[in-house]
């Protein structure tokens, strides 16, 4: 009986002990309470397997941003092949692509637009389906952005013809219908050569004085813009009813000019929503000068901004611009509305070597803090985003999701800051 007794205290005082154990570690273990939401979420990511919604586990290698709610990856499958497959915003694999006949050139490929990509001799749409198979009707194809490719047919026949050029849609629809007079544009001595077109993106190439628009599908022709034949273009952007030049000229649609911006040429423009920013650097005043015009032309709003020295600005989004400026102790950011006017304080930046002059991209801006950590702002300076990975390494926030590549194994993370 004492035997019996013996044990019982025995196995009773494991028990205590065990238990004081696993106390001892809970009151050992850092205070949540002391870590932002995002530092909590990002620990909790590196503590799990990257498991989508279905119980898979992704190795992702390479991404391309998401669009149409899908994105493009390069993963590992089970048994370590490289295979690129169609995720959703869940993470969930909706199909895998074709093996391609070569190697795998995933930074050559494009991603999702209006439903489809472009996938070697053929477009697919999100379920893996053909949708059209473009080598059966063109002899070459380039993409032009925002869904729309440029094409050429090559003459057959023992009589002499020219080539014939086109812009047609990820259905074989041709926005923009073949014929010699964007051949000639294009490909001016019968030879398309399609790195000589000096703006090819969001569906609109500018060549000379021809600004070839696929999505109004449009051509427009720059009254007395001295065009040198190498295939050079002073566009700069286009908007509602003008067309804008690096040189300060604003064009009708038809062609015809409206106005020339009394500007100095050595200035740098962007082109807004509803306006056109000017930026120079003024010695007299050790700072910068913004002069904001209507599109007509009209000077609306003159900054004299002291001791503020523009080192670079990008693109507008929605209205606003990122400021990037060169400060007393390393590079500071902010956004700018169409009144000249500073959103939030400017933010410093961490060192010129690994920060990137961004664009605004879903209201967000990215900002390097240090070697290890990317920030992302809203208009009003606000973080709303921490990533612990250097900025070269972050892309921009597009369609609502961040790719991040951290030391050769990428993922997602949404504006939220949650990972995909």
């Amino acid at each position: 009986m004492k035997k019996i007794e013996m044990i019982f205290m025995i196995v009773m005082l494991s028990i205590i002990i065990s238990a004081c154990g696993a106390q001892s570690k809970i009151d050992k273990s850092p205070d949540n309470n002391d870590e932002s939401p995002i530092a909590v979420e990002e620990k909790e990511i590196e503590e799990n397997e990257d498991v989508n919604e279905d119980g898979e586990t992704l190795y992702i290698l390479k991404g391309k941003d998401f669009s149409d709610d899908v994105a493009l990856i390069l993963r590992l499958d089970e048994s370590g092949n490289q295979i690129v497959s169609v995720i959703d915003e869940k993470g969930n694999i909706i199909f895998n692509m074709p093996q391609l006949d070569d190697d795998i050139y995933f930074d050559g490929l494009s991603s999702f637009y209006d439903g489809h990509i472009k996938w070697e001799d053929v477009f697919l749409d999100k379920n893996g389906n053909i949708t059209f198979r473009w080598e059966e009707k063109y002899n070459t194809l380039y993409d032009i952005g925002n869904g729309y490719y440029l094409v050429k047919v090559n003459p057959e026949g023992y009589q002499q013809q020219s080539i014939l050029c086109g812009i047609i849609d990820g259905y074989g629809n041709e926005v923009i219908p073949v014929s010699e007079e964007l051949a000639h544009i294009v490909a001016p001595n019968g030879d398309l050569n399609f790195s000589r077109i000096s703006y090819k993106e969001k569906g609109i190439l500018a060549i000379n004085n021809a600004i070839v628009d696929a999505n109004e599908r449009m051509i427009t022709y720059l009254e007395g813009y001295n065009a040198n034949g190498n295939g050079s273009s002073a566009f700069l952007g286009k908007r509602k009813d003008i067309i804008v030049t690096i040189w300060g000229q604003i064009y009708n649609l038809d062609g015809s000019l409206r106005t020339t911006l009394d500007i100095e040429r050595s200035t740098e423009l962007i082109v807004s929503d509803n306006v056109i920013f000017n930026f120079s650097h003024n010695r007299a005043i050790n700072g910068t000068t913004v002069n904001i015009f209507d599109f007509q032309g009209n000077l609306i709003v003159k900054k004299e901004l002291q001791n503020c020295v523009m080192n670079s600005v990008t693109a507008s989004e929605n209205g606003k611009c990122a400021f990037y400026i060169d400060g007393s102790d390393g590079f500071y950011a902010t956004m700018m509305d169409e009144n000249g006017e500073f959103l939030f304080e400017p933010v410093k930046c961490y060192d010129a070597t690994c920060q990137q002059f961004t664009e605004i991209s879903d209201g967000l801006l990215k900002i390097s803090c240090d070697a290890k950590t990317t920030k992302f702002i809203n208009d009003k300076g606000e973080c709303v985003v921490t990533v612990n990975v250097n900025c070269r390494n972050v892309g921009d926030c597009v369609n609502g999701y961040i790719l991040v590549d951290d030391g050769g194994q990428c993922y997602y993370v949404d504006s939220n800051g949650n990972k995909l």
